[in-house]
């Protein structure tokens, strides 16, 4: 089993920025948000409520006239704010009258008639809206009935036998969000693993009960283990030197 860096995992979404070559089949949803911020939001909420989704992201209402002209769209996301040219936004919705639409903006839909006129039925979201709001919204329009949630978070599990540096471990860890077990001794931590499914150890070279070497080969011999990366802690560099020869 290889050692490796282990990194917050990367949004990586179905998004395309040119005109698509797609099949009728796709699901395909179109967005239109300059803050790149909150976009990353809204295309991460949508990779979890339709993974199998082709996201278009268009910076303007041409864009989006011309990435949904020859395919039907499921669901529009757009900023009123960048889609204030209210013609092309009724022709918008016009050419897809079965498409549901969430409209974005800074004031409410009702002070802004000029928007609203013509549009059909649509979804309004005031800005700023939480992730759980946008998610909850997208979910009963894309997959009414099914229980959506937020992404699991990544687990790490810590075997060390310093209660110390287990609970520093741990603060730090868990402020970046990652879901963390501990384990003071390897036969903890073999059993930790078995249990818990971590996607990632931190192991302690040298531990009382056993030596992490050992610990790693026991999980490399278990099919259900064998997946999970370590990487190896030790303040003694000869000790994880030797461990890499042997390895």
């Amino acid at each position: 089993m290889a050692a490796g860096h282990f990194l917050a995992p990367a949004r990586l979404f179905p998004v395309k920025k040119s005109t698509p070559q797609t099949t009728k089949s796709e699901e395909r949803i179109l967005v239109l948000e300059p803050d790149e911020s909150l976009l990353s939001s809204i295309l991460s909420v949508l990779h979890e409520v339709a993974p199998e989704a082709v996201v278009d992201v268009a910076h303007d209402m041409d864009e989006a006239h011309r990435l949904t002209s020859s395919e039907p769209v499921e669901l529009f996301v757009l900023d009123l704010d960048a889609a204030s040219d209210s013609d092309l936004l009724r022709d918008l919705r016009a050419s897809h009258p079965k498409a549901q639409a969430i409209f974005l903006a800074a004031s409410p839909l009702a002070s802004r008639p000029e928007e609203s006129q013509g549009i059909g039925d649509v979804h309004f979201l005031e800005k700023p809206f939480s992730d759980a709001d946008f998610r909850n919204l997208a979910q009963n329009l894309l997959r009414p009935g099914e229980d959506v949630g937020p992404a699991r978070r990544q687990r790490v599990l810590v075997i060390d036998d310093s209660l110390m540096l287990l609970g520093f471990v741990e603060e730090i860890l868990t402020e970046a969000n990652y879901d963390v077990v501990t384990a003071g001794t390897a036969e903890e931590g073999l059993q930790a693993t078995r249990q818990q499914k971590p996607d990632l150890i931190l192991l302690d070279y040298l531990l009382p009960d056993l030596r992490g070497d050992e610990v790693s080969r026991r999980l490399s011999e278990d099919e259900s283990t064998a997946h999970i990366p370590v990487i190896f802690m030790s303040g003694f560099a000869a000790d994880l030197g030797d461990a890499q020869a042997r390895s």
